[in-house]
């Protein structure tokens, strides 16, 4: 479906390129005579002059036909008007633009929301317009606004592709680092799609002890919840709880589900991850590894986004059968299909680095480190796995005083995160496994 304020803002632009070719503005009867003239010496096809004096609005206006679409635009260099129209995003970007922040400005709501179901039919960019509309009325705090166009349906988490979901997520969850409005963004988060875009896309592994666990806390305790919200934030807090330096109790393990085949990939290595936290026997643990293994066999092209959460919770609480498990993947993990799954694959490039320095394979995991590329990891993630960065560095580096250098810093950088377990003595026993 096309939609009117398209329509009439492509007739505009389409007007201004014919002013152009025409080499002037267009007000008076003369002038649309000297157009007919020359269109027709240009093209070969007559059109009224009173044709142009209604499309230039000097009498009272008509919307056009197409057949008179269809010859300005070859006056102007196109095959016709569809030509003119599917380019039109190529002849001038800024309208578009314009457009959405006299929307915002006047609070034209449903102007906004025809025109960004325009652009979702149409893939222009969706991701990268809609992030900046609902940054731009975030910073406003038009609540009203934010929860007219929150509850569309074409944009819905459903609908969304999740590369589409992930971009507008990390843009606008990292905006809330600088947002102090508590009744603000608790009235957000009561928002259906705010939370599946944001609270579940911008995972902020360095902020559970701040703002992000400050919203898991509230959107886990909301009445009548979606279900996968609450398995969601379930199993945030039990991570959160682990970082503080609590164990898994029985009562965490009521809270997450048992684990399927149905469950997204990520998530299900979230909990995979999480089970093997327990006090699981030898065999236990090896059924679980085994059932996850010949899932990712049937699914090989999603191979990152099974282990992607589950590499970072190894990173975090080692052991010697899981990265032997991540390991075992190294030559099923190349195939990047998305811009996020560079982000996944430079975190298990980690893991390649940990299991290398765990087998004593210290070149191997020099190479591994020097392929890692810090700025492909996510926000949420990036600042949390700096840490890891910095104790495999020191761990490899033979320099004395760069080794002095990294060991501050790997302090200071765990001072700044704020979990209890990250403690001096954790660091100095890292590579003792259990």
């Amino acid at each position: 479906m096309v939609h009117n304020w398209y329509i009439y803002n492509v007739i505009v632009e389409l007007k201004q390129e014919v002013e152009k070719v025409f080499g002037q503005k267009i007000q008076k009867r003369k002038q649309c005579e000297e157009l007919a003239e020359d269109l027709y010496a240009k093209t070969g096809i007559f059109i009224s002059y009173n044709t142009f004096r209604r499309l230039f609005g000097i009498i009272e206006y008509h919307q056009p036909r197409i057949s008179t679409l269809d010859v300005l635009s070859k006056y102007i260099g196109f095959s016709s008007y569809r030509d003119f129209m599917n380019r039109f995003h190529s002849v001038d970007e800024w309208p578009k633009w314009e457009n959405l922040f006299m929307g915002v400005d006047q609070q034209d709501v449903p102007k906004l929301v025809d025109m960004f179901k325009y652009r979702f039919y149409q893939k222009d960019d969706f991701s990268y317009s809609f992030s900046v509309l609902l940054r731009e009325l975030i910073y406003r705090r038009d609540l009203k606004s934010l929860q007219v166009i929150l509850a569309q349906d074409e944009w819905s988490f459903a609908h969304l592709p999740y590369e589409l979901a992930l971009k507008i997520g990390v843009v606008v969850g990292r905006q809330f680092r600088y947002v102090e409005d508590e009744l603000f963004e608790q009235e957000l988060l009561k928002i259906p799609l705010f939370r599946d875009l944001v609270l579940k896309m911008f995972v902020d592994y360095s902020g559970l002890n701040k703002k992000y666990g400050t919203w898991i806390s509230y959107v886990n305790q909301l009445p009548d919840i979606d279900e996968e919200s609450v398995i969601f934030t379930n199993g945030v807090l039990i991570w959160k709880d682990l970082l503080n330096g609590r164990q898994i109790t029985a009562e965490h393990l009521n809270r997450i589900p048992v684990l399927n085949v149905d469950l997204h990939p990520i998530l299900y290595g979230r909990i995979a991850a999480l089970y093997l936290m327990t006090e699981l026997s030898a065999v236990e643990r090896s059924q679980l590894l085994r059932e996850w293994s010949n899932l990712i066999k049937k699914h090989p092209e999603r191979t990152l986004e099974y282990i992607f959460v589950s590499n970072v919770q190894c990173l975090v609480f080692p052991t010697m059968d899981f990265s032997n498990f991540l390991y075992g993947f190294e030559k099923h993990v190349s195939n990047v299909h998305f811009w996020y799954n560079l982000s996944q694959l430079n975190v298990y490039y980690l893991a390649l680095v940990q299991h290398a320095i765990f087998v004593g394979q210290t070149e191997k995991a020099l190479v591994y480190l020097q392929q890692i590329d810090l700025t492909h990891l996510r926000y949420g993630y990036d600042e949390f796995l700096r840490l890891f960065v910095y104790l495999f560095q020191h761990e490899l580096i033979q320099d004395p005083n760069q080794r002095n250098e990294l060991w501050q810093r790997l302090l200071d950088h765990a001072t700044y995160l704020n979990y209890p377990v990250f403690s001096e003595a954790y660091f100095q026993q890292y590579f003792q496994l259990k």
